[in-house]
């Protein structure tokens, strides 16, 4: 097995390739108001989806006030 220019074991390719998407909420449309609740991620080459999400209620209320909460939850 070969090492890195760190001297640890070189295991494979160090970087993936990988997209994402952040999810808004906009409650203010005409003032271009948003605040981000959540974030969905994909790596092809490492077979991998994955979301993140807030959906704790005082968290939702804290990042976008005046929001119809249950809207966003449902």
């Amino acid at each position: 097995m070969s090492a890195n220019v760190l001297g640890r074991p070189d295991i494979g390719p160090a970087w993936v390739s990988y997209n994402f998407a952040v999810l808004r909420v906009v409650p203010h449309v005409h003032i271009g108001a948003f605040a981000p609740v959540g974030v969905v991620l994909h790596a092809r080459t490492a077979e991998f989806l994955g979301i993140r999400v807030v959906t704790d209620v005082a968290g939702l209320a804290q990042r976008a006030a005046g929001v119809d909460i249950a809207l966003l939850l449902r």
